[in-house]
């Protein structure tokens, strides 16, 4: 038996879990406070549903030194939710005897397992995180998972760890899926959100939409989609549009670079503002190697035009290119890579 704890904020922890899984063999179950869709996770995979640890208790007036003195990240005092999820788990890994669990991401989890005697596999995540809880999160573990590729230098905060640390490359649900066919020369554009948050006022994106779709002069201009975030439909399997889209503008959440390399289409990235600058550092490492154009501020809607019309035009936006150049993120095969080295620690 495997677990994997899938932290709740937006669906990249889920959407990870069900990639990697999907190369493992034996039992494994999905710990969660997320909610998990119907279909997303392979046959056979269990579900443990946890307590949320991030309501407001007693009299609202927030959480209880969750940080514990600045010694982890969130662990409330006197939080009924926080307590079950916890006992939950260590009932859980106490009633399995699970060989491995895999933890994306939360450092008192990974604590917790390792204290019951459990072998933790742990996820590294991009940005700067030189403070005390990760520290021990980092230490902890039999192993670290990095979701990007060889090639990436290691962090500072990762710098101690390098033996344990497996940069696998950018996992995508969709890595070696078939390509389908695009049906005519119309030029198309996809605006990639997510379900973690976004810096962009509401209807910013529409407002973007229409201006990009407008700027045909006399004649139509591109197709403009917009899927997920505050201004579009969630699609739950968008893989169509991103290989039949001629640029895509996206956040710099892992699964969402990964899911655009596993396209291998022209991006526009703009890293969202995240705890540790997660995105944007992971929007640093895609400029310097020149596999998309990142755009560090929000432009007005009405610069959009000229903007997709630049990229478009440059060598970044030449489709041939971008694939090759996405190739070097190493999709193919790293979820595959991810179960070896889960299974390892297993064993």
């Amino acid at each position: 038996m495997i677990g994997w704890y899938a932290h709740h904020h937006g669906r990249g922890h889920l959407q990870r879990a069900a990639a990697v899984l999907d190369h493992m063999p034996g039992d494994a179950t999905v710990l969660s406070s997320a909610t998990v869709p119907p279909g997303l996770l392979p046959d056979g995979v269990g579900v443990l549903p946890l307590a949320r640890d991030d309501d407001e208790v007693g009299d609202g007036t927030g959480p209880i030194d969750p940080t514990a003195h600045g010694m982890l990240h969130w662990a409330p005092l006197r939080h009924p939710g926080h307590r079950e999820r916890m006992a939950r788990i260590a009932g859980w890994l106490e009633a399995t005897d699970a060989r491995a669990l895999v933890v994306d991401v939360s450092v008192e989890v990974t604590l917790l397992g390792r204290l019951l005697g459990t072998p933790v596999v742990a996820t590294a995540m991009p940005g700067r995180r030189p403070d005390p809880a990760h520290a021990l999160g980092h230490t902890a573990p039999a192993a670290l998972l990095a979701a990007w590729p060889d090639w990436v230098p290691a962090a500072p905060h990762l710098s101690d760890h390098t033996a344990r640390l497996h940069r696998v490359g950018g996992i995508s649900r969709f890595a070696g899926r078939a390509r389908p066919a695009t049906s005519d020369d119309r030029t198309r554009v996809v605006i990639l959100g997510g379900a973690g948050g976004s810096a962009a006022p509401a209807g910013y994106w529409a407002a973007a939409a229409a201006q990009i779709a407008g700027s045909g002069r006399g004649r139509a201009g591109p197709e403009v989609t917009i899927m997920g975030g505050t201004d579009g439909e969630w699609v739950d399997d968008p893989w169509p549009l991103l290989c039949g889209a001629d640029l895509v503008v996206t956040h710099a959440g892992q699964n969402a670079v990964a899911d655009v390399a596993a396209a291998g289409v022209p991006a526009v990235v703009i890293p969202e503002p995240r705890p540790f600058d997660e995105q944007r550092a992971t929007a640093d490492i895609l400029r310097t190697a020149g596999l998309a154009v990142v755009v560090d501020t929000l432009p007005a809607p009405g610069g959009w035009p000229a903007l997709v019309a630049a990229v478009l035009g440059s060598s970044t936006g030449d489709p041939a290119r971008a694939r090759e150049n996405w190739g070097r993120w190493q999709v193919d095969g790293a979820a595959a890579r991810a179960a070896a080295v889960v299974a390892e620690v297993a064993r």
